[in-house]
């Protein structure tokens, strides 16, 4: 069995984190990723590992500046929406495609619902977001609308930024009495305040009265996600597992990025509680942050 084909099995199949499946998949990224394999040698001195604790994970800020795919001749890229300074480039070719929709569909918690989102989805080729989005479109049903008045119906799933749902209770004129799933996307740094899920979803409780809220926790370096209803904490998948529960920036090993890096650390301070983990806050100091210096 190939490495991809393993793989799919495993996020399809799997029940528990596969740690032999791991190290194969780090000695196959540091084989075939320059970067990576460098970065692994002068951090540990060497390429090879017998257990997941010997492995750095890579800081995430490195898809900014560095070509990290193991595949010579990639059909694409995503780009991150970063507000800042250089923006991460994931490239991708079909099979790291595959392991995206499988992976997405998978931890997707609200399967054969309508979606319907005013996520621009014609930037499907820069925005990992748009792709996944429109997979679950393509899978379940809905549309891109222009509107969520008057096009919105009980039963729907509405996906769109934390930041579109925040300008729309800004502006709405009337509540929406309709029994709805709401998802947002977080990225509070993006607001011009300190913000959270809990009082964004305050705030919407106003406009959206029998709604049900939750919020999707993702990033273009990532080919899989978290989410956590309104009164729980994000949990971790076997294929999308939190290699440290200690309050701290986050560390997850993402076995969808199979043809990027799988283990990194983001700069996003996480407080593990209850079997998941809640988000506290960027660490807008990141590029200083980060745990390790490599140059």
């Amino acid at each position: 069995m190939d490495l991809l084909t393993e793989v799919i099995d495993y996020i399809q199949n799997g029940s528990e984190f596969d740690e032999t499946l791991a190290l194969k998949i780090i000695n196959y990224q540091a084989e075939n990723i320059p970067f990576y394999g460098n970065f692994l040698k002068k951090i540990t001195g060497s390429t090879r590992f017998f257990k997941l604790s010997q492995v750095p994970p890579l800081p995430v800020h490195f898809f900014k500046t560095e070509r990290l795919f193991t595949r010579k001749h990639p059909t694409g890229y995503f780009e991150s929406s970063g507000t800042t300074g250089n923006k991460s480039k994931v490239y991708y070719d079909e099979d790291s495609l595959k392991l995206y929709r499988t992976s997405s569909i998978i931890a997707y918690p609200l399967k054969h619902r309508p979606l319907k989102t005013l996520i621009d989805l014609s930037r499907h080729h820069i925005s990992s977001l748009a792709f996944m989005v429109n997979h679950f479109i393509n899978t379940f049903g809905g549309k891109k609308i222009e509107s969520i008045y008057g096009e919105i119906e009980k039963g729907d799933v509405l996906f769109l930024t934390a930041l579109q749902l925040f300008e729309f209770i800004k502006t709405a004129k009337e509540p929406l009495n309709v029994e709805i799933h709401i998802i947002e996307t977080g990225g509070y740094k993006k607001f011009a305040s300190e913000y959270n899920r809990h009082q964004l979803y305050k705030e919407a409780r106003r406009i959206f009265k029998k709604a049900t809220f939750l919020t999707e926790y993702g990033m273009t370096e990532l080919f899989s996600q978290f989410y956590a209803f309104e009164n729980t904490f994000f949990k971790e998948h076997y294929f999308l597992k939190v290699t440290d529960h200690k309050r701290g920036y986050l560390k997850v090993f993402d076995f969808a990025n199979l043809f990027h890096v799988s283990y990194i650390i983001v700069p996003d301070i996480i407080e593990w509680k209850n079997g998941g983990f809640e988000y506290i806050r960027r660490d807008m100091d990141d590029e200083r942050g980060c745990s390790y210096t490599f140059g």
